[in-house]
């Protein structure tokens, strides 16, 4: 697994769960909250692109 760090500002966390669970199946990532901060424990990073999905608009 991959450890991947994204920034919670603006992160909608039900569309990112959607996303890891669409890409990864339900049991196959795990994420953690640190600060100001969600750590992904992934097989691969999420793109730029899929993460910009997961914002939020305001």
């Amino acid at each position: 697994m991959i450890k991947q760090k994204i920034h919670k500002k603006y992160l909608d966390k039900s569309l990112l769960n959607n996303l890891l669970i669409a890409k990864f199946g339900a049991g196959g990532f795990q994420v953690e909250v640190e600060s100001e901060v969600y750590i992904l424990a992934v097989p691969q990073e999420l793109t730029e692109a899929e993460i910009e999905t997961c914002r939020t608009r305001s």
